[in-house]
């Protein structure tokens, strides 16, 4: 068992937290007297909610997040029902997290709206409340300040560390499957911001995504692609929410002896894996022909699709501003966005194989290698690293002695213009392998300290 949690997994299990949509909560309580008092209390929220409820239950038995304090909780603050935000400051008051949850009832629509407007309704509040939190806490750049939200959360805190007029006290961002942004979006900041603000404002963002997530594919990234990293999410193959399911992040699949599923919790979120899943990647490539769409034609296509996700999950026709899909939207998407999707599916190569693995049963996760789990030993990694690059200095070395071997050879030796040609070809070769090594032992010390960094919350 690790001695800590990371932030990476603090604020993973913040995120955990606000899907409990937890009301009874009183600003400058303890996550650990939350939890408690939800145990006493409120059984129906721990049951509605049992997955988080093991993970939160486990986490707060560790001071860095049991003994967080809640406030400026969005529900008591006048915002409305979709921002669901809320701060957790530590003892010390030196690290504030500001997190705000996933997709609430009524925000589908402006999901929809986000692949193609500059700025959406609840992207906006995400930004005030943001701002205001800022300004209740009176927060400075002596604190560090983390901002953290999964799916539509991942979306709005990433929409406020590009937005917001407090993004400079943003120390790091961490969207955990949150979809991307429209061009629009993207456009505005590159025309308001100076080339190095942008850059500043895109290196503070981090992606923490499932390996099949099929959300933060959405849109158009500001992600780096460094920046973005890829969890394991254990799921059977017909349990497609699981896949974007934040509690499937910390799971361990396992079966019983009937061969029923079983997923256990743990505070540590799980490994991480090289490359998308095969699900993944079908969404992506779908997300990259629906991006190539006009603008005007693939906002009715967004539209329906969200829409259509809000009905069959809440029976919700309208969205939080009375949004709702019109007779246009339905047009667009039957003419444009059902033949991009049938398209995907029966002739693109991600299609062909999502189907095939639907049909085999064979899951989503490619078949890799169990030493492609990325679960780095830190040290190992970094001594094989200094061996590497001490053996690249002695080639270079072997170099120098090369050249003075053919310095000396004197004239008189039968073939020694061959043979120097010789050393002189062989001081190349050795020039160029030392150098190649060095590369490759700067890449493995990059590397090591890149995963030791991101699990130790000091990512750069």
């Amino acid at each position: 068992m690790k001695d800590r949690l990371t932030e990476t997994e603090i604020s993973m299990i913040l995120d955990t937290y606000m899907y409990f949509d937890y009301q009874n909560a009183n600003d400058g309580e303890s996550l650990s007297e939350i939890m408690e008092g939800m145990r006493i209390n409120h059984q129906e929220v721990i049951d509605s909610h049992p997955n988080e409820y093991a993970i939160l239950s486990q986490a707060v038995s560790y001071d860095e997040v049991g003994k967080l304090k809640i406030s400026c909780q969005s529900i008591k603050m006048g915002y409305n029902d979709g921002t669901r935000g809320a701060c957790f400051e530590s003892e010390d008051n030196n690290t504030i997290y500001v997190a705000l949850r996933g997709t609430a009832d009524g925000e589908w629509l402006d999901n929809g709206y986000g692949m193609t407007e500059e700025v959406t309704t609840q992207q906006e509040e995400a930004v005030k409340y943001f701002d205001e939190v800022v300004l209740k806490h009176n927060i400075t750049s002596n604190q560090r300040l983390i901002t953290t939200g999964h799916s539509k959360g991942g979306n709005k805190v990433q929409y406020i560390t590009m937005d917001s007029k407090n993004s400079k006290l943003i120390d790091k961002c961490y969207s955990i499957d949150g979809q991307g942004h429209s061009e629009r979006a993207i456009n505005k900041w590159k025309e308001k911001y100076t080339k190095e603000e942008y850059d500043e404002r895109v290196s503070k963002i981090y992606g923490i995504n499932g390996q099949n997530d099929f959300v933060s594919v959405l849109g158009n990234s500001v992600i780096l692609s460094s920046h973005i990293f890829l969890v394991e999410t254990p799921s059977e193959t017909n349990d497609y929410a699981a896949y974007h399911d934040i509690t499937r992040m910390f799971g361990t699949l396992s079966y019983d002896e009937n061969e029923n599923a079983c997923i256990s919790y743990s505070p540590h979120k799980n490994k991480y894996v090289l490359r998308r899943g095969i699900l993944g990647e079908y969404v992506s490539s779908l997300s990259d022909d629906i991006m190539k769409l006009d603008p005007n034609i693939r906002d009715g296509c967004a539209a329906t699709l969200m829409q259509t996700i809000e009905i069959l999950n809440k029976g919700r026709w309208s969205g939080l501003g009375h949004e709702h899909v019109t007779k246009d939207d339905l047009l667009e998407f039957f003419a444009f966005g059902t033949p991009a999707i049938f398209k995907s599916l029966v002739m693109g190569p991600k299609g062909t194989k999502l189907i095939n693995s639907i049909r085999t049963k064979e899951g989503f996760v490619p078949t890799i290698s169990k030493d492609a789990i990325l679960d780095i030993n830190y040290v190992a990694l970094e001594n094989m690293s200094s061996l590497m690059l001490d053996t690249s200095k002695k080639l270079i070395n072997q170099v120098q002695e090369f050249s003075d071997a053919s310095s000396r050879m004197h004239i008189s030796i039968k073939g020694s213009e061959y043979k120097k040609q010789d050393l002189t070809n062989a001081s190349f070769k050795l020039f160029d392998i030392g150098k190649k090594l060095e590369g490759i032992s700067s890449l493995q010390s990059g590397i090591a300290i890149r995963f030791k960094n991101i699990d130790t919350g000091i990512i750069s």
